[in-house]
């Protein structure tokens, strides 16, 4: 589905659509008049939950694809918790579209159509819950209320003489998942750990470089160009590389004889920063720090939580974000093309403290907080 640049194995530009676009969605969380923050997403095998708090309400969704015959048809999974006072969410626009909308208990069917094409947005389940046609867009609306609300969403898009088609697909579709089950732990991912040996340096003047192979070999052609490493208490290392992977690295006695390596995580943006903190791997990307939690002991991150998503960044091709320090109060620091800023222990406020540098990619932090 994606084209990835030819430069720097990837990493020279933003990835491009290889396919059709079927629709659009608004920039931004979508969800009118309230202020919506990503807090985590949960790895449950191949499906993803993710959870937005908007104002006071924890929102929980989960995508996925379908096919239906020839049809191609995404879905959208969406459970809340108490509402108060409701909820509006955009979830499509196609400017200039006429809208249709048949609403019915169970069962609703908005349609915008423009030159020919239409979007087609059917919902299933949720009790109250309402689909709104306007001229360009489509909205969710969800009622106040201290019920919890579990709505299924079909989308499709192509030519009309099919809408019969996705309707009946769509009428006849599975009820909502639960996402408190997905939401769980699933089984493990990255199987097999990958084992080798290091190389012990010899000491020249009270001073020896220990080597370590990294896996480059491995069943995921994962690219390991490593950006960021750190410890856990039981002497482990955490290994990030730049194409979006944390690795956990155990075996690292004075022997190295049994290095393992086993995938912790995958799917981050380009990080160039890692701490471990209390035992949890905080990585640096373009898009945030996020904390990694391994919440059933499988040796993979299961959680992955969005610690400080305050970074401002970009799809250049040298905008990157780099060297994730922290101090002793708790505080983390970062340096960028705009400049070293310094994110507060909670991870809600951030402030820049210099400006002016060219591509660095290099930083150091006392314990005193002294760059």
């Amino acid at each position: 589905f994606l084209k990835f640049s030819a430069s720097r194995f990837g990493l020279g530009g933003p990835p491009a659509a290889a396919g059709e676009w079927a629709f659009s969605v608004p920039s931004g969380a979508g969800w009118r008049g309230v202020k919506a923050r990503h807090e985590a997403l949960h790895v449950h095998g191949k499906r993803v939950v993710i959870d937005t708090r908007v104002g006071d309400t924890l929102v929980r969704e989960t995508p996925w694809f379908e096919r239906a015959g020839e049809l191609n048809v995404f879905t959208r999974t969406i459970e809340v918790s108490t509402v108060a006072g409701g909820l509006t969410h955009r979830l499509l626009t196609q400017p200039g579209a006429a809208p249709i909308l048949r609403d019915e208990k169970d069962f609703s069917l908005a349609t915008l159509e423009k030159d020919g094409r239409v979007t087609a947005v059917a919902r299933r389940g949720g009790l109250n819950v309402t689909l709104k046609a306007n001229e360009g867009s489509v909205d969710l609306s969800i009622p106040g209320g201290k019920s919890a609300q579990r709505v299924k969403l079909l989308i499709w898009s192509g030519p009309r003489a099919r809408l019969a088609e996705f309707e009946k697909y769509a009428a006849a579709a599975s009820a909502p998942e639960d996402l408190a089950t997905l939401s769980k732990p699933g089984p493990a991912r990255w199987l097999p750990a990958l084992t080798n040996a290091g190389q012990v340096g010899f000491p020249t003047d009270g001073f020896a470089v220990d080597t370590l192979t990294a896996p480059y070999t491995n069943p995921w052609k994962a690219l390991l160009f490593c950006s960021g490493v750190d410890f856990f208490r039981d002497g482990s290392a955490a290994v990030s590389t730049i194409h979006g992977d944390v690795w956990r690295v155990s075996g690292l006695d004075d022997k190295l004889r049994a290095v393992t390596w086993k995938r912790y995580a995958t799917g981050l943006f380009q990080p160039l920063g890692l701490r471990v903190v209390n035992d949890r791997v905080h990585v640096l990307g373009r898009d945030q720090i996020t904390v990694l939690h391994d919440d059933n002991g499988d040796g993979e991150a299961d959680r992955y939580e969005n610690f400080c998503n305050l970074i401002e960044t970009s799809t250049g091709g040298h905008d990157f974000v780099t060297c994730l320090e922290q101090d002793a109060a708790g505080n983390f620091y970062y340096v960028d093309p705009i400049g070293v800023h310094r994110i507060s222990a909670d991870g809600r406020t951030t402030e820049m403290l210099a400006t002016g540098f060219r591509n660095p990619n290099g930083l150091g932090v006392s314990r005193e907080g002294v760059i």
